[in-house]
């Protein structure tokens, strides 16, 4: 039996995803690449977030996070009328008390833990109809971006607007996730494809807990969330930074968030 590192798993599903996108010759390599996957095991211990199932690799993910949330479904009939084709029974109203004592926030310059990057995110807007992923999936870039948004907020549409664009350039090796801060569920991606963004959005519970480990309890709208290479880089204010100031951080000439930008949170 081949034994490889989970990690080595995630770039070869990272490299597969790309293959789907750019289409062509790259769909006749999928099937032969889907069979080696499934001959390959895992077979090193990793407590808490592996397991092995008749030789084949499981990922037995951590969902303590969830604990710490506490889901307050209601019904809004303004909504309902607003939206009438919506699906509230899979994306119902619900306002999230968070027990901080349970989740601890991040600093600028750790290393995300495995619980962490292989939490199970809720998500919408994803070009290949997932409903879960990962933050580990989406690192096959050196940046992560997670980026905190409404409707309601223009400082934070103009940075998902600008975000966006950086991706869609393909300048630098940057992977985005917006965070949708909205409690209703069901709007995301409808505001999401109403902008014309392309990313991934992650909403409900999980938003609450990508709130809770990076912004903390006083938080509001608009920070941009830096991770690279799996460690947190550091937590931007919404257009706080000049254009010349994203590019140099991007390219490394940069190499922390300049002061007059970092996200400091406010209730």
């Amino acid at each position: 039996m081949i034994k490889i590192h989970i990690k080595y798993i995630s770039k070869l599903w990272s490299y597969l995803q790309k293959l789907m996108r750019s289409g062509g010759e790259g769909f006749l390599l999928v099937g032969k690449m889907m069979m080696v996957m499934l001959l390959v095991g895992y077979q090193e211990g990793r407590g808490q977030d592996m397991g092995q199932v008749n030789g084949l690799v499981k990922i037995v993910h951590n969902y303590k996070f969830y604990e710490a949330v506490q889901v307050q479904n209601f019904v809004d009939p303004r909504e309902l009328t607003r939206y009438p084709k919506a699906n509230f029974v899979k994306y119902p109203s619900a306002r999230y008390k968070v027990d901080y004592t349970k989740i601890n926030q991040l600093q600028a310059g750790d290393m995300l833990s495995d619980e962490i990057l292989d939490l199970p995110l809720w998500v919408t807007n994803d070009d290949f109809g997932r409903d879960t992923l990962t933050l580990r999936s989406e690192m096959d870039k050196e940046w992560l971006i997670l980026d905190f948004w409404s409707e309601s907020c223009p400082p934070c549409i103009k940075s998902m607007n600008k975000w966006e664009k950086r991706v869609e350039e393909q300048e630098f090796s940057l992977n985005l996730l917006g965070v949708y801060t909205n409690y209703y569920p069901h709007k995301a991606m409808l505001e999401a494809r109403r902008k014309g963004y392309r990313s991934v959005q992650v909403i409900g519970a999980s938003m609450a807990i990508l709130k809770a480990l990076f912004l903390g309890e006083k938080t509001y709208l608009g920070p941009s969330v830096w991770i690279k290479n799996g460690r947190l880089f550091g937590i931007s204010d919404a257009e706080k930074l000049s254009e010349e100031e994203y590019r140099g951080i991007l390219s490394g000439k940069i190499m922390t968030i300049p002061a007059h930008a970092v996200y400091k949170g406010r209730l």
